[in-house]
């Protein structure tokens, strides 16, 4: 049953009713059916985790412009994702050529109910980064909270204001932000010292190089 079109427990109920649990083929059958099932559930989480990267991407392009706090902000989002290494490496490289002429490919149907007020956390997170929203993020983010279902009050309160009636947004919101913050400042930090240190091992390579030159050519 590798590869059906049918559902993982279509194919359960299917089993059950042409196999017996004497059968000695049974437990193995079963056994592969939970690890399909696995794989499956895996699929679909990676799945709204890539829509939900997305989406982001497509607020980074909303206001025609791309900025370098912008993609650190997904891409710190995208390096914390529970998926293996080359999803995450084609996300990155989505965030790296993100274009504003050419909108990256979101279906808001694959996101589940559990993952839309998170999507939209993230949202709001990154267009307030610099506390200079864009109008033209704030009907964007409208926009996909109205496809998600979602009551907008609080949202749009959290977008104009800078706080929401009952401080739930904008507690996870500010959460999200000065998580990602100390997350770029340390990876900014790092790159800035890795480069220091390529300097220093390329100036002392260059005064080793003189040395030799004057005292022994």
């Amino acid at each position: 049953y590798k590869g059906t079109i049918y559902p993982v427990k279509t194919i359960k109920d299917a089993l059950d009713y042409h196999f017996s649990s004497k059968n000695e083929f049974y437990p193995e059958i079963l056994r592969e059916y939970d690890r399909m099932r696995d794989v499956s559930k895996e699929k679909k989480m990676q799945t709204v985790e890539v829509m939900k990267i997305r989406t982001l991407i497509a607020l980074m392009l909303a206001d025609g412009k791309i900025e370098r706090d912008e993609k650190d902000f997904i891409k710190v989002l995208v390096n914390d994702l529970n998926m293996d290494d080359d999803t995450k490496r084609n996300l990155e490289i989505e965030v790296n050529e993100a274009n504003p002429q050419k909108q990256p490919k979101v279906n808001l149907n694959l996101i589940d109910e559990d993952s839309k007020m998170e999507l939209v956390i993230s949202l709001v997170s990154l267009s307030m980064r610099d506390h200079n929203i864009n109008n033209s993020e704030i009907i964007y983010i409208k926009n996909i909270t109205t496809q998600l279902g979602i009551e907008q009050s609080g949202i749009t309160e959290m977008l104009t204001t800078g706080m929401d009636a009952n401080g739930t947004i904008f507690l996870a919101v500010q959460q999200l932000r000065t998580y990602v913050k100390g997350k770029i400042e340390k990876k900014r930090k790092e790159e800035t010292l890795s480069t220091l240190l390529g300097l220093s091992a390329f100036g002392i390579l260059v005064l080793v190089a003189l040395i030799y030159f004057f005292f022994f050519v």
